[in-house]
């Protein structure tokens, strides 16, 4: 098991190389805080380490249109800890234990956050893994955009 300390170097080693790439980031509102891009990481971690960085950078993506839709909250946090959105917030924090996969979730949310790995034609809000739950009911009034590993990416294509 990782512990919080070594987690939390990779994510103020990650800051600051980004505040280097893109310094206008640095002080604003939420964007480019070690708490903002821890969120993100832990999201990537747990719903899509086994999907390397393609499928990180899809729920990278979905949790940032999420922010910048107007119908979740308008941080990372916020949009990570929703009441019921992201299975894994519901049930005790299970460890971080594959530093590999850990290291990239956090590359990943520090350049989804300062705008380097944005995907500005992928609008997906909400996804599900087709393999673990099959079909939920919720996603009726979503459109599938893309599939990739065991995760199906919806977008409300009548919202924004």
């Amino acid at each position: 098991m990782v512990t919080s300390i070594a987690l939390m170097k990779t994510v103020k080693a990650a800051v600051a190389a980004m505040s280097i790439y893109a310094p206008q980031y640095t002080d604003s509102a939420h964007f480019l805080k070690e708490s903002e891009v821890m969120c993100l990481a832990k999201n990537l971690y747990h719903e899509a380490r086994g999907e390397g960085s393609t499928g990180m950078k899809l729920v990278a993506q979905t949790t940032r249109n999420r922010v910048y839709s107007g119908e979740f909250s308008s941080s990372y946090c916020g949009v990570v800890y929703e009441r019921a959105q992201f299975s894994w917030t519901l049930k005790p924090e299970r460890p971080i234990e594959d530093m590999k996969s850990w290291n990239t979730a956090v590359e990943i949310a520090a350049a989804t956050i300062v705008d380097l790995d944005n995907l500005p034609e992928f609008r997906a809000t909400h996804y599900y893994n087709h393999r673990k739950i099959g079909r939920p009911s919720w996603p009726r009034r979503y459109t599938e955009v893309k599939r990739y590993g065991n995760h199906v990416f919806l977008a409300d294509m009548n919202g924004w």
